[in-house]
């Protein structure tokens, strides 16, 4: 499984965007082992994972059609969630997606 990563530009942050992403990494290795984490222009991508610093998430997209995570502030595919359940819950929705469930 090879997630494409995507970071807005931290004009405005809310949250740590770098520190999450970690975050992340580090929980979906444990989960996740046959996840990589890519840039977001590397080919062959099978998810988008999009993170922005604050709600406003003027991340821009590329035009991939693969399912995309968006973390946007305090919220996970536009539902709140707090700074430090980021990680757990988007490792959980990557986790549903790779099982052929929902988002």
């Amino acid at each position: 499984m090879a997630i494409g990563v995507k970071l807005c530009g931290n004009c405005n942050p809310q949250i740590p965007s770098a520190h999450i992403l970690l975050q992340i990494k580090e929980r979906a290795e444990s989960v996740l082992p046959e996840a990589k984490f890519e840039k977001w222009d590397a080919g062959g991508l099978t998810m988008l994972l999009v993170i922005s610093g604050c709600a406003v998430d003027c991340a821009t997209r590329p035009q991939l059609c693969i399912p995309e995570i968006s973390v946007a502030g305090e919220a996970v595919n536009l539902i709140p969630c707090s700074k430090e359940k980021i990680g757990e819950r988007v490792v959980q929705i990557l986790n549903n997606i790779l099982q052929g469930g929902m988002q």
